[in-house]
Formats: structure tokens, C-alpha cells, sequence
């Protein structure tokens, strides 16, 4: 191989490798899902998760996850706009897990201040959303709007031991503007799958 042959391919690797750990998080089966290694995170390398999910909560990152999840995101040249301190990433956002029905986890951020407010709890059906809207305007503070670019809000739409509540809900990824099913690690639409309101997160087909 030439020099510039061997330069070429260095840089189609590096560019791939880059654009690996970028792209949308997809579901991960790791024993610790918010573990980052050399060439992969679970999280989004730009902006917040942007689709609608909804499962089973599954775990929020300690204290030591968050820090590690923080560090690793940041080695790997992400997160770049976020306050350099893992002190601040931890006092203001909390990494949490979410399940889907192949028992794979998908890795998202919401506020601590939510989470306080309402913790979700392991085996609650969650439902995980963009900022989206009108009514959800970015806050003027420069600092908060930085978290606000990465985060997005989990809320609890069943507790685990309402199981009747659990029948109104299809669990899966949905497409924020039309509700309609997504594969997890593709992106693309899933034929045949029902839809959901966005809003209301009840099946179309529902009556």
C-alpha cells in the first residue's frame, strides 16, 4: 500500500468511525447500558433522541454511570457544547434506560428536576419525548439551554402494577409527527405496524 493509499484509508476510517459513535443511539443489550467503549456510546452524538418511545423503565445511571456515560461522550468528541464539568451534567440531567419488547434498552436524558418530581419506577410504562411544539420553547439562559438540546422528557403513563392500564398502549419507537412505528436500529418505518397519537399515545385504530 502507498503512502496516500494508506492515508486515504486512514481517514475513511477515522470519518467512519466518528460518524459510528454520531448517529443515533440504537438499542443496546450491554449488562450496563450506559457504558461507553472505544467505539460506541447509547446515547445521540448531536441534539436529543428525537423520537417518541414507549416502554418499560428500566434504570437511571448512578452517580459513578453518569460520570463515565459524561467522560466517554466527551472523549469521543461529542457533547462538546455541554459545560465541560461532569458536576454540572450531573446536577442538572439523569441518564435513564428504557426497555422495548426484544429486551433491548434504549438510553435517554431527562431533567433531574423531573426526575425528582416523578421518578419513574422499574417496570412503569414510560413514554420518552422530544421537546416538541410551540408550548416548548428552549429557556433563555444560555447555560440551560445547552441540557435542553441534549434532554427530553420521560413521564409515566402506567405504573407496573396497573396492568390495565398497560392494554391501552402498544410499546415501541414512534415518529414524533405522525405516530407511526419505527424499527429501532433502522429508522425506517415498519409495514405493517400500528400507529399511535403522538399526543395521546392510544393506538389510531383505538375506538
Amino acid at each position: 500500500m502507498d503512502v496516500l493509499n494508506g492515508r486515504l484509508l486512514f481517514l475513511f476510517f477515522f470519518a467512519w468511525s466518528a460518524s459510528a459513535v454520531a448517529k443515533d443511539a440504537v438499542p443496546t443489550r450491554a449488562a450496563d447500558p450506559f457504558h461507553c467503549d472505544a467505539h460506541s456510546c447509547p446515547m445521540p452524538g448531536q441534539g436529543a433522541y428525537p423520537h417518541l418511545i414507549v416502554g418499560r423503565f428500566d434504570a437511571a445511571a448512578s452517580a459513578s454511570q453518569s460520570a463515565q456515560l459524561f467522560a466517554a461522550m466527551r472523549a469521543h468528541h461529542l457533547w462538546q457544547g455541554l459545560p465541560a464539568g461532569a458536576g454540572d451534567f450531573q446536577q442538572n440531567l439523569q441518564p435513564v434506560s428504557i426497555l422495548l419488547l426484544d429486551g433491548a434498552a434504549l438510553v435517554v436524558l431527562m431533567t433531574q428536576e423531573e426526575f425528582r418530581v416523578a421518578p419513574p419506577h422499574a417496570g412503569d410504562l414510560v413514554r420518552y419525548s422530544p421537546h416538541r411544539g410551540d408550548f416548548e420553547m428552549p429557556p433563555e439562559d444560555p447555560k440551560a439551554r445547552t441540557y435542553w438540546a441534549v434532554d427530553g422528557c420521560v413521564a409515566v403513563v402506567c405504573r407496573k402494577q396497573d396492568r390495565s392500564c398497560f392494554g391501552r398502549y402498544l410499546a415501541g419507537v414512534f415518529r414524533t409527527r405522525d405516530g407511526a412505528a419505527l424499527s429501532p436500529y433502522t429508522f425506517r418505518p415498519l409495514e405493517g405496524a400500528r400507529a399511535i397519537d403522538p399526543d395521546s399515545l392510544l393506538p389510531r385504530d383505538a375506538r
